[in-house]
């Protein structure tokens, strides 16, 4: 071999001079250090002793991934190559020189904008990769070599004849250059070429030493450029780091690329959705550069390339199929086929053009393309097929573009197609007109009021007034409470900000949100919210708190890279795949970003929950839908009782008139129109009593609900955790495991490796406490400062000088700072936290007992991670510490475990919920593991196999039928959006359980909405939680709930006494009358009495026992099945026990008072007082249902012992009083007439002592019998 010639340099070069001189002609040239004087590279990844920054370089890129060569292999085929992480590199590189590791062809960064490299000026014209940039691809085209004196790259030609140029960082290299044309000399007769000059098999190249080469030193900074076709050889002379460039040639090219640059990219657009891409865009870029040397066959290649790849992998059918569909494809190949003809008089191009016309043979061409618009390429798609695209392809497909927006005149025309960024609100409804509403559609109410009108008929005005007066009432406390809950919606509307930063016509500007379009580009930063659903395409440390969406209160990191596809049937991603979304109303926690907006108003996420939030009707209540069920029974039974009584009257003679009369006296009694008022005010009453208790109600038949609820499907972050994170444990390889929260303070204050394990944690450490104790930060930094605090109860930063910081982000997963040593920059301390296999990885010692330093081997890392892996299966979060010992070694300090805590004593609530027959579900956005591991810590039962947690893909492949069997066994859904959510309560719901949702954020609106009883956290909950939601507690304690069911549980408690009470004596006051027209007998009582019966019926001996104490016994009962209705064969039997003895003890007097056959003012009023003391026993009767009145005392519930009072001497006042004797025809009675009623009405009551006595006796042996079996 012999050299021929050096290399001409050049500090100085035009574009046109480097085309004239060295390009056309094909020869290399060095270019001088002025050309990259402004790269960044040669400044950060650089020493002043012109060696690689090894700090610098790790700080970035230590987790990476790198291919490293063996250069002591002899030749290149059989050069290992092994995969491992940069910073074992490094530290192989650092600590066995003469190794021979190479790191080649490292693509170190995926963002082509980063400027560490870039190409010389007059290198930079550069079509190939511009147009891969935009694709993404860019980064196959720049790459990185770094490796020790002595490492080399063996004898080679750049791949596809493409130029190529390498700029070293540092170092010197010497390159063997060989001229184009001599490859005969170099290669066998097999065809193998040789691979190293400096050591080869003279017998098997003897040619060899006719070969002319070319030897040159490269030093540092310099770019050597090296033409197609030359093949060439390089050996580090020192240790370099160097950044190489494939580079395509577009001066003798420029025509056909100004045109295959828009072609090609329609082309790989038609084969986005090729079935397997593996190896078509490695070919396709082969062929790319191929295009860009000299050679122009290559393109024709790539065409018959194009199509066997896609009938290879898809088959004949998809193949036919994609060119009928796809005429853009065709349409680009006529297009490239004209380029070339007008280019090259060559065979090749014929081939392209005999392709096309057979196509156009097979289908019809065409039809001529529409003019060129400003507007997207097709329908806008969904945010998930957004992240799955690359950025470039996004821009493309909204015609946009990322530094300069859209243009200002196609704006109106995209909002003519897309609308306003606003949420639309249904068309408000007059107030007057809801009020109708609200009573039109209670049958309750309806009923009343057809009483009323009866009672305007016959002139009895005092009963209408009172009436509606009742109606009134009731029907503006519910319509109020249900008017508030509509307002859930408007505080969505409120998440979305007024005003945001958008680029258009390239200027930057501040504008309303509500006039962005899809395909503009908004900027946003730190304490931004994102204005729209937004693709983001460039991101800097950025960091989203989606916890508004989601439920889950960490901010994610954000990225401008695509997102793997989805794998499985269900090509959805979550909201936490879609990392390279911005999702509206979402909140920038740290960084800065840019993204083109992809989805606007009602197309966004949050406009699907808005749009969700206006379809979800809430459902009736169960006491509501008693209520209805109840009315219609009433008014059959009643009507027809009362109108067979008028039939029977005047059949026998009697006037109709006075029949009428007594018709309507008794419709107005039968009909209970203070039920309405009893239930509003038992209800209002129970709101007040679990306020006191930290719960508010918002609506009020909602209150009664809990007393049904039977399962609770509870949303972790916030209402089962904390939501925040906390320091559990710390560990060290010197002192083991340490639990922090155990009050262990003192012992870790005692531990030197603790002590230095929460320095670490401290320095390195960005979160802060403000002046009103806040703390403000990640909430990893955070928790560690906390803990940090507690145990030392001093910040180390205020005594430490911080020299420079290496932020933490998702790509590097760590964080770095350097600190000052007093008088030695040389000693200064580096401390650094985040991922374990980051730091681990970085750390070559570990401090041992007595703050020794010692190796850091493989059976110490393996104890480490052996640890992480056991409590990262609990769920806890793992942070690794290190800081840098005396000599410079990374020393690993330890471990910090963290998670987010339960709530204090929820287990216990769930234990007491499992009691009282409630299941507690978990429904969460979070992994599966956290969340089984969150389940099992707080007692929620989970099965051992795959069916105790449910995912949220696995929920959408299921049918509803599938969904229904696995909620009866499953009690952990993780990874749930806001519609599994709702698909979840809905299944429950058909079920026929009694749903109740706990949530506190916007993704929790519409299942808040849609649940029998939505109930959200007061102190961290969004305004449309607390809006969509039935009930709100104000402490976040879920034992509240407990308070809230208990309370329910006795509101129906008392709604059911109070209509067991009413319904007997309605009951009884019909059956009297019947009985007394059946017999021919005079009626016992006259219209007035009746009325005063009603009175009291319905007035405040009937309305107290609507605020009976609550029973603590009601929580040892079951809930209440949905479809039970509030009348039961029980409650039947009560009821007709007791009108049977009123009406027997009533009818006794009256006969046996009216003796000679008429009826005297005596007779009817011994009768009419006998009925009223019954009636009175009878209230005494009905405060419980179960328990005996003595049980509880004759006097815990003061507002009946007044009313019962009040009702007694009012009836004396009827019988005493001459002026009320004249009205309700009444005389006074003996003292001895007054103690037989007593003796006589107090029966009701003894009977019904005995039947609660003999239930609770037949109770009670029932479950000793159940005792004495499980016993044996």
């Amino acid at each position: 071999m012999s050299v021929i010639r050096e290399i001409e340099r050049r500090e100085h070069l035009t574009a046109h001079e480097f085309v004239r001189d060295f390009l056309e002609p094909n020869v290399p040239v060095v270019l001088g250090r002025s050309f990259t004087s402004v790269w960044p590279a040669l400044r950060d990844w650089v020493t002043p002793s012109n060696t690689p920054d090894f700090s610098f370089l790790l700080s970035l890129y230590a987790p990476a991934t790198v291919q490293v060569a063996d250069c002591d292999t002899a030749y290149f085929s059989d050069q290992k190559r092994t995969e491992m992480r940069f910073s074992e590199f490094i530290h192989r590189w650092r600590t066995t020189p003469l190794a021979k590791l190479y790191c080649k062809d490292w693509h170190f960064t995926r963002d082509n904008a980063y400027r560490a490299y870039e190409p010389p000026a007059v290198l930079s014209n550069d079509w190939v990769n511009l147009y891969c940039d935009l694709q993404g691809d860019g980064d196959d085209f720049r790459f990185c070599y770094l490796g020790g004196r002595g490492t080399w790259t063996p004898f080679h030609e750049d791949v596809w004849r493409s130029y190529s140029w390498s700029a070293n960082v540092c170092g010197r290299k010497l390159w063997t250059l060989v001229p184009p044309g001599q490859n005969a000399l170099f290669t066998d007769a097999l065809g193998n070429w040789v691979h190293d000059l400096r050591a080869y098999d003279a017998e098997r190249f003897p040619r060899l030493k006719e070969l002319h080469t070319i030897e040159v030193v490269q030093e540092a900074g310099e770019t050597m450029f090296v033409p197609s076709g030359w093949w060439h050889q390089v050996v580090n002379l020192e240790d370099t780091v160097s950044i190489n460039h494939n580079w395509g040639n577009e001066f003798n090219l420029a025509y056909m690329c100004d045109r295959l640059q828009e072609d090609m990219g329609r082309v790989r657009w038609a084969l986005r959705d090729v079935a397997d891409m593996d190896g078509f865009d490695e070919y396709a870029q082969g062929v790319l550069k191929a295009d860009s040397g000299t050679d122009y066959r290559g393109f024709a290649a790539f065409v018959d390339a194009m199509v066997d790849v896609y009938r290879e992998k898809g088959g004949p059918e998809t193949a036919d199929a994609y060119f009928r569909t796809e005429e853009s494809v065709r349409g680009a190949m006529i297009k490239i086929d004209a380029v070339l003809a007008r280019l090259l008089d060559d065979p090749e191009s014929r081939r392209i053009s005999g392709l096309c016309e057979s196509i156009s043979a097979v289908y019809p061409p065409a039809p001529p393309s529409a003019p060129k618009t400003d507007m997207p390429r097709g329908p806008l798609k969904s945010t998930s097929e957004f992240a799955q695209d690359e950025a470039a392809d996004v821009l493309d497909y909204l015609a946009t573009s990322a530094t300069s927006g859209i243009a200002s005149t196609s704006v109106r025309q995209r909002q003519q197609a897309y609308g306003m960024n606003v949420l639309a609100q249904a068309a408000e409804e007059h107030l007057a007109i809801k009020f109708v509403k609200s009573i039109v559609t209670n049958s309750m109410v309806m009923l009343l009021l057809g009483s009323a009108g009866v009672s305007v008929l016959v002139g009895n005005w005092d009963d209408a007034f009172s009436i509606t007066l009742a109606i009134l009432i009731v029907s503006l406390v519910g319509f109020v409470q249900e008017y508030r809950s509509e307002k859930s919606l408007e505080a969505l509307s409120s998440l979305v900000p007024n005003f945001c930063h958008v680029v258009r016509d390239g200027e930057a500007s501040k504008m309303l949100a509500d006039h962005l379009v899809p395909g503009d580009v908004v900027r946003f930063a730190t304490g931004d919210r994102i204005p729209a659903d937004v693709r983001i395409v460039e991101a800097s440390h950025l960091e989203v708190d989606e916890s508004a969406l989601t439920g889950e209160s960490e901010a994610l990191a954000k990225t401008a890279e695509r997102v793997a596809p989805a794998m499985g049937p269900q090509p959805e991603l979550t909201f936490a795949e879609r990392r390279n979304i911005g999702f509206m109303g979402t909140l920038v926690r740290n960084g800065h970003g840019r993204g083109v907006v992809v989805r606007t108003g009602a197309q966004t996420e949050f406009g699907h929950i808005h749009a969700m939030l206006q379809d979800i009707e809430t459902p009736r209540t169960p006491l509501q839908r008693d209520m209805d069920v109840l009315g219609q029974q009433l008014s059959l039974v009643s009507f027809g009782a009362i109108g067979l009584i008028f039939l029977l009257g005047v059949v026998q003679g009697k006037s109709w008139l006075e029949m009428f009369t007594i018709g309507v006296s008794l419709a107005v009694a039968a009909i209970p129109e203070g039920l309405p008022i009893v239930v509003t005010v038992t209800l209002a009453l129970g709101v007040f009593r679990m306020a006191r208790r930290k719960a508010i109600c918002r609506k009020l038949p909602s209150v009664e609900t809990l007393g049904a609820v039977n399962v609770v499907c509870a949303d972790k972050t916030g209402t089962l955790t904390m939501n925040r994170m906390e320091v559990e444990y710390l560990y060290s390889l010197a002192d083991g495991l340490v639990d922090v929260r155990a009050g262990a303070v003192e012992a870790v204050e005692q531990t030197r490796s603790f002590l230095q394990l929460l320095r670490v944690g401290n320095v390195c450490n960005n979160a802060s406490v403000d002046a009103r104790g806040t703390a403000i930060g990640q909430a990893t930094d955070i928790a560690i400062l906390n803990c940090a605090m507690r145990i030392r109860h001093f910040d180390e930063r205020e005594r430490v000088e911080r020299l420079a910081e290496v932020p933490f982000s998702s790509e590097s997963k760590f964080m770095q700072v350097e600190v000052a040593a007093d008088g030695d920059a040389a000693s200064n301390t580096i401390y650094i936290k985040g991922a374990l296999e980051v730091v681990l990885d970085r750390c070559s010692h570990v401090m041992a007992a007595q703050g020794a330093l010692e190796p850091l081997d493989e059976a110490r890392r393996a104890a480490v991670g052996m640890h992480a892996d056991q409590l990262s299966l609990r769920g806890l979060r793992v942070v690794a510490a290190a800081f840098s010992g005396s000599a410079g070694h990374m020393v690993f300090a330890g471990l910090f475990f963290m998670h987010d805590p339960p709530r204090p004593h929820v287990d216990r609530t769930v234990s007491l919920l499992l009691g009282a027959g409630v299941r507690t579900l978990m429904i969460t956005g979070d992994s599966e593991t956290t969340a089984v591991s969150v389940a099992r810590s707080i007692g929620i039962p989970v099965l051992g196999d795959h069916r105790g947690c449910l995912l949220g893909p696995q929920l959408d492949r299921l049918d509803d039928r599938e969904v229904a069997e696995h909620i009866r066994q499953v009690s952990v859904f993780a990874r749930m959006t806001p519609r599994h959510k709702v698909r979840i309560v809905r299944a429950l719901q058909g079920a026929g359980d009694v749903v109740a949702m706990t949530g506190d954020g916007v993704n929790d609106a519409p299942a808040l909405r849609l649940a029998d009883i939505g109930i959200s956290m007061g102190e961290g909950a969004t305004d449309v939680a607390k809006e969509a939601a039935d009930l709100v507690l104000v402490n976040d304690d879920l034992s509240t709930i407990l308070a809230a069911i208990e309370e329910g549980k006795g509101i129906f408690g008392n709604v059911r006494n109070f209509v067991t009470f009413q319904l007997s004596t309605s009951v009884a006051a019909l059956t009297l009358v019947a009985l007394a027209t059946l017999l021919g007998l005079p009626q016992p009582l006259n219209a007035m009495q009746v009325l005063w019966i009603n009175i009291l019926m319905d007035g405040p001996p009937a309305q107290s026992l609507g605020v009976e104490p609550v029973d603590p016994e009601v929580m040892k009962l079951p809930p209440r099945s949905k479809d039970a209705n509030i009348i039961t064969r029980r409650l039947v039997t009560r009821v007709l026990v007791a009108a049977a003895l009123i009406v027997t003890g009533t009818m006794a007097v009256y006969v046996s008072e009216m003796q000679d056959g008429e009826v005297t003012a005596r007779d009817t009023s011994m009768t009419f007082t006998t009925f009223v003391c019954f009636d009175m026993f009878n209230a005494l009767a009905c405060r419980s249902a179960t328990r005996s009145v003595f049980d509880f005392g004759l006097f815990t519930n003061t507002a009946f012992n007044f009313a019962v009072a009040g009702s007694l001497v009012g009836q004396l006042g009827v019988i005493y009083l001459p002026f009320l004797q004249r009205v309700f025809q009444t005389e006074a009675l003996g003292l001895f007439d007054v103690l037989k009623i007593l003796v006589l009405s107090s029966s009701v009551l003894w009977v019904d002592e005995a039947f609660k006595w003999w239930e609770a006796r037949k109770s009670q042996e029932a479950t000793t019998e159940d005792i004495q079996m499980q016993s044996v």
